[in-house]
């Protein structure tokens, strides 16, 4: 894979919208992809391909849906509004709202076509619970309910360095260069990861497929817990809900010595967090009683969830390096 290669792709991909319940626009994008020897499987909630004639167990799991804002009545946090509607209880927090402030945003419809832009200039927990913000720029009368609104494109490349909304957009990139080298191994791309619902899709496609171990490949957070600088690429171990493979983290911790790559363990959530760290993978494992089991391959990044986090180019080299030489 070539970076130059990897950039131009991941710009397509930053410029397509998918706030959660609203990734139409960007699995049409993905459908729209085919590669020799695998079969296409479309679902309403995902696209998996699928090497022809696997013999495997394994599974490759790519999340698509993005942080973003929904109008519906008012401007509201999109996990907020997607959590309304399966019912799930929240506490509206102030920290995921003023990642917002002073950021472009624009609107879109169902096609990805934008309707409206404007900028985040303040929000606010109303006396009903709801977590508002206030856009310079977007006359909410002229919007339909529900009106998905995403970051603006703010992809820059300085000094070795990648900056932007990279979740889930650099998961989405390599995984397709993973595809047209023809790794051997289903790689499923999913809706809705980031209000909890995308686990259960990858759970009904491994029970129908008899297969029983998953990958998810994602971005991670280690600011205060390791060096950014000299960490190239992280293995979750476990999360609040289930410990994880350990032989298969075993293995990714040879392949990584082999590679000479640094790399992190990162477990539970820090004692010092009240917020608990569940993730899809420790869902998978509650859920099927340990019948089935993974771990998460992780690019480290500071800035998590915001529209400037940071990745190093070197890390996702070395993500796809590991990746393509642990499916040799």
């Amino acid at each position: 894979m070539m970076i130059e290669d990897f950039l131009k792709l991941l710009e397509d991909i930053f410029s397509i919208p998918a706030v959660t319940y609203f990734e139409r626009p960007l699995y049409n994008f993905i459908n729209e992809f085919s590669f020799d020897r695998y079969e296409k499987i479309l679902d309403e909630n995902y696209i998996a391909f699928l090497p022809e004639d696997y013999k495997g167990d394994m599974l490759i799991s790519i999340h698509i849906d993005r942080l973003g804002i929904v109008f519906d009545k008012y401007f509201t946090y999109s996990n907020y509004y997607g959590y309304s509607l399966i019912n799930k209880k929240y506490k509206p927090s102030l920290i995921f709202g003023k990642r917002f402030i002073n950021e472009k945003v624009v609107a879109y419809d169902i096609k990805g076509n934008k309707i409206a832009k404007g900028k985040v200039v303040d929000c606010s927990i109303k006396e009903n619970g709801k977590l508002v913000f206030e856009i310079d720029g977007i006359n909410s009368k002229k919007l339909n309910s529900p009106t998905p609104v995403s970051y603006k494109n703010n992809i820059i490349i300085k000094d070795d360095e990648l900056e932007g909304q990279l979740d889930n957009a650099i998961s989405i990139a390599l995984a397709c260069f993973l595809l047209i080298d023809g790794i051997q191994c289903p790689i499923l791309f999913t809706t809705q990861e980031e209000i909890g619902k995308s686990w259960k899709y990858v759970y009904n496609f491994m029970e129908n497929r008899k297969l029983n171990t998953v990958i998810t490949l994602d971005t991670t957070n280690i600011e205060g817990l390791s060096d950014f600088n000299s960490t190239d690429i992280v293995f979750r171990t476990s999360d609040d809900l289930a410990d994880f493979d350990l032989s298969l983290i075993e293995k990714f911790i040879d392949i990584s010595k082999k590679q000479n790559l640094r790399y992190y363990l990162k477990t539970k959530s820090p004692e010092q967090s009240k917020i608990k760290t569940i993730t899809e993978v420790g869902h998978i494992i509650k859920e099927s009683e340990n019948k089935f089991n993974g771990a998460s391959i992780q690019f480290p990044t500071i800035k998590y969830h915001t529209n400037h986090e940071t990745v190093k180019i070197k890390s996702i080299s070395s993500v796809y390096n590991f990746i393509n030489d642990f499916f040799i």
